[in-house]
């Protein structure tokens, strides 16, 4: 009896564990990937910035996907980040598009340009497991998205001077995807 409570015991957490490291998913991807669906998909470049991602240059597409399920004419649409060279993506729904625009200008006009006496991040995480932020270490400021939450190996990191037209690139996605509905 007693190795039994013992064995449920060392259970518990594991099951628990398991249970926080399922992937999070996006509306935009459930929309994506409910069974029964025609749908048409219109994915629509606002722009690319260069990025590093594994100490090497890379582009980072910024794009806006409007879908349509030709059945029932539903529609749903979303802000795309796309890693060029590596085909990797994430997909913010237009709800949090608002909320990375203002953290984007609370970066720009409060953090950027600053110091800080010790390491200090500031840091948005999407519905679909994408984290935005920016951190401060070694006296600079690092601007970074990392597609994945999950995986550390999908950090991009973004120059600091091309976060203004980052954020034009997102408003135009917003813009897009607000006239899609």
């Amino acid at each position: 009896m007693k190795n039994l409570l013992f064995a449920l015991l060392l259970l518990i957490p594991a099951i628990g564990f398991a249970q926080n490291t399922a992937p999070r998913i996006s509306n935009s991807e459930k929309f994506v990937e409910e069974p029964g669906r025609i749908l048409e998909k219109e994915m629509s470049t606002m722009g690319v910035i260069p990025v590093k991602y594994n100490l090497q240059k890379q582009e980072l597409n910024v794009n806006a996907l409007v879908m349509k399920d030709l059945l029932t004419s539903k529609k749903s649409s979303c802000l795309v980040f796309e890693l060029i060279k590596k085909t990797k993506y994430a997909y913010v729904d237009p709800d949090e598009i608002s909320d990375i625009l203002n953290m984007f200008k609370l970066m720009d006009e409060q953090y950027i340009g600053t110091t800080k006496p010790n390491y200090t991040e500031l840091v948005y995480n999407t519905r679909g497991g994408t984290e935005i932020g920016c951190f401060f270490d070694q006296g600079r400021w690092i601007v970074f998205i990392r597609l994945d939450k999950n995986d550390k190996n999908t950090i991009i990191e973004i120059n600091t001077d091309d976060l203004i037209t980052l954020r034009s690139y997102i408003l135009r996605v917003d813009n897009v995807v607000n006239s899609a509905k």
